[in-house]
């Protein structure tokens, strides 16, 4: 019985052995795979590998768990030719079992199954987010952005597996929210997508957008973050646009860029060698990096697994500020300042009138309310030192000031009494004292036909002068 188990067990492994060495191969001593300018590439944080497709019949896996290369056999269910879906589709890991090719414009999926690709959408090619910021949220493959139809987005997609079709992410405030664009990078960082850059159309010209926002997934509610530093647009213009949209690291020319959020930083390295890169992806704490560099021949590329000093040949950063904050005024809508502003020009005047009505011309009065000679004529002060002198003189007493030949008794009535008049009016606006309470005249007591003109309590002379 024995014999005839271990006779069982070896035909198994004949049998199965063979499949399974070829579904799967290690390359423990591989440092680097040869690839095309148009491999599709992804970092899946499920199982800490790196996938790389290229040919029809294999794909690369890079563990870091294992520090190996692994070849995989890859057989392709799809009406279209391996160098169309190369073309025009995307790679991008929603778990360890979920690996997906997904149509760039948005809708069609094909899913890695058993190393097996093929289809499983109920959608179809939407043709509607080209340059899309592609992300994975709770173990969901998410859009944001892009073009399509002559115009650029600026909603959120994902890819529903229950359903196998596309939703839109819901956003409660519809006025607030970023400009539309292609071509944006973005980071995850625990329920906040924050977003950046891009391109996006406005009528028939594209300008480059330099803001940054954030969205909530938990309040389902954007924000925006800040203006960019106008030294990103320089580099952001030599971004290597191959396979997936670069996040936090990119090479732009000579340059290799490091955008830091928390620290609100730009980094950048400066090397001759940052030409030849392609591609850069980093792991989910950005210690490793899949490289795609380009070889010396102009015609080889070569995908590589390294770390943070062999990725900046271990130069230090010069850096850069990110973006400034956004200031709070600049968060509240037009029409809202329009309302506060005649709100409170309505206030102001309701204030002011409300005081003028109270204490009517006594705010502006003197702290002291004293009459100066240089503010008055020569005539002018020697009637006011008369009737303060006296305190209340008959009117009549005032006639030898203004008395002169051939002149009648009425005309000098009238010159004394516009004088008088003219000089209460001057006194008032000179000390903003109540013009009935300056110089005002009262009947004489014996003869009511006489008037009595009174200085009043509330106006001095300068007793110096």
């Amino acid at each position: 019985m024995k014999i005839f188990k271990n006779l069982v067990a070896l035909y198994l492994i004949l049998v199965y052995a063979p499949s399974t060495l070829q579904a799967q191969k290690a390359l423990p001593g591989k440092k680097r795979v040869v690839v095309s300018q148009q491999v599709l590439s992804c970092y899946n944080p499920s199982n800490q590998s790196y996938y790389l497709f290229d040919d029809s019949t294999f794909y690369w896996r890079y563990s870091l768990r294992q520090q190996m290369w692994f070849k995989h056999r890859l057989v392709v269910q799809s009406e279209l030719p391996w160098s169309q879906l190369k073309h025009e589709y995307l790679v991008q890991a929603e778990d360890k079992e979920h690996i997906y090719l997904i149509e760039k414009g948005c809708g069609i999926v094909y899913q890695l199954t058993n190393d097996t690709l093929k289809r499983i959408d109920h959608s179809y090619a939407h043709k509607n987010q080209y340059g899309a910021a592609v992300f994975t949220y709770k173990n969901k493959v998410h859009f944001f952005g892009g073009y399509g139809y002559f115009r650029t987005k600026n909603l959120i997609t994902y890819f529903e597996k229950g359903a196998l079709e596309w939703f839109e992410v819901v956003n409660k405030n519809y006025d607030i929210r970023p400009g539309s664009r292609q071509g944006a990078q973005h980071q995850l960082i625990g329920n906040k997508l924050y977003m950046w850059g891009g391109v996006g159309r406005r009528g028939y010209h594209d300008e480059i957008v330099l803001d940054i926002w954030s969205f909530d997934f938990l309040t389902q509610l954007w924000k925006k973050e800040g203006d960019l530093n106008p030294f990103y647009e320089n580099l952001a213009l030599g971004i290597n646009p191959i396979g997936l949209l670069p996040t936090t690291w990119f090479s732009s020319k000579e340059y290799l860029v490091h955008t830091d959020i928390n620290k609100n930083k730009i980094y950048y390295y400066q090397s001759p060698n940052f030409l030849t890169y392609q591609a850069i992806l980093p792991n989910f704490n950005e210690t490793q990096f899949l490289l795609l560099k380009k070889g010396t021949n102009d015609t080889q590329y070569f995908a590589s697994v390294i770390n943070l000093t062999q990725l900046t040949n271990g130069q230090a950063p010069q850096e850069q500020y990110f973006f400034k904050k956004v200031s709070l005024l600049k968060m509240v809508a037009a029409d809202t300042y329009l309302w506060l502003s005649l709100t409170l020009n309505l206030i102001l005047f309701l204030l002011l009138f409300y005081i003028r009505r109270v204490h009517k011309t006594d705010w502006f009065k003197r702290r002291n309310a004293v009459l100066h000679p240089e503010d008055f004529s020569e005539l002018e002060w020697k009637c006011l030192v008369l009737i303060e002198k006296h305190q209340s003189i008959e009117l009549s007493a005032l006639n030898d000031l203004f008395d002169e030949e051939e002149l009648s008794y009425e005309t000098l009535k009238k010159r004394r009494e516009s004088f008088i008049k003219a000089l209460r009016t001057k006194i008032a606006l000179l000390t903003a004292v109540d013009v009935d309470h300056i110089l005002f005249e009262t009947k004489h007591p014996k003869d009511k036909r006489m008037k009595v003109i009174n200085w009043g309590s509330q106006i001095e002379i300068d007793a110096e002068k």
